[in-house]
């Protein structure tokens, strides 16, 4: 992995295409991590263990996943508690399987698999 990004950095120096090190890290997939440092030019790549891009999120671990989705939630019951006036329970009701329920639901039943095998 080493040398493919030298070869990267090569390639960008030689076109003069700026790498912007402040956006890079190195994520391991996999029950083992690197003990081993990575660095781009003279740039230290830092080892992380979630990583946020212009869409998703990809977190490895499920803990990590968990705890984002479930304050996530909470952001949006709060926000449907603080904006609706009505108090009436089957407009709060469907307000809430509208949208808190699908965050909660959203990619379950992967992080169960990916738990049940991991373990």
């Amino acid at each position: 992995m080493h040398t493919a990004l030298n070869r990267l950095y090569d390639w960008s120096y030689k076109w003069q295409i700026n790498i912007s090190h402040q956006k890079c890290s190195i994520l391991s997939v996999g029950r083992s991590s690197f003990d081993r440092t990575f660095s781009i030019g003279s740039s230290v790549v830092p080892n992380v263990t979630s990583v946020r891009d212009l869409v998703s999120l990809l977190i490895v671990t499920c803990p990590e996943h968990i705890g984002s989705v479930v304050a996530k939630a909470q952001a949006h019951a709060g926000l449907i508690h603080k904006c609706f006036l009505s108090r009436h329970v089957p407009t709060l009701v469907r307000a809430f399987t509208t949208y808190v329920r699908p965050l909660l639901e959203y990619c379950f039943s992967v992080c169960g698999r990916l738990t049940r095998r991991v373990t």
